[in-house]
């Protein structure tokens, strides 16, 4: 009798455990083509979306990081504008500068009497005038600075001629 509970026993399990096999192969078997590839589809589709959430995390990053760069560069080339601007006013500056500095010392000058000279011959003050061309070099680039350049070329060409040693 005990020789018979385990056999039954047995033959139980053994029919439980093939029935789950068996229904295992049936759930695989009854799946059409088209449903097998659907699930595959997904566990592909679920890596291929992680891997593309990735990338799409890592561009956003890039982006970030060059538009850091790129406002940066703005910055740095709007302090160079403004640094070449500064120093263009004062270049500009400086030489108004001494232009008009030139222009008030070289006006009138008086010649100096000779050592020897007696009182009856007295000093007459005399105007020099443009000796060196000054004026008409001022008055050329003048006209270069307000945008009339044939007439500013016609100007220089001739404080050239009238004034070939001069230091302008």
């Amino acid at each position: 009798m005990k020789y018979q509970i385990y056999k039954v026993a047995l033959i139980s399990c053994g029919v439980v455990f093939t029935s789950n096999v068996w229904a295992a192969q049936n759930s695989l078997a009854d799946l059409s083509e088209k449903q097998r590839l659907e699930r595959l589809e997904r566990l592909i589709s679920s890596d291929v979306l992680r891997q593309q959430t990735e990338a799409m995390r890592s561009l956003r990053e890039e982006i970030s990081s060059l538009r850091g760069q790129v406002e940066q560069q703005e910055y740095e080339l709007e302090s160079m504008k403004q640094r070449q601007r500064s120093l263009y006013l004062d270049m500009d500056r400086r030489i108004n500068g001494v232009e008009a500095g030139s222009r008030n010392t070289a006006t009138f000058t008086v010649p100096v009497p000779p050592p020897n000279t007696t009182a009856t011959n007295s000093a007459v003050p005399v105007v020099a005038g443009d000796v060196d061309g000054q004026e008409a070099y001022s008055k050329a680039f003048a006209l270069l600075k307000e945008g009339q350049y044939k007439q500013s070329i016609q100007a220089f060409e001739k404080f050239k001629k009238s004034y070939p040693s001069s230091k302008y």
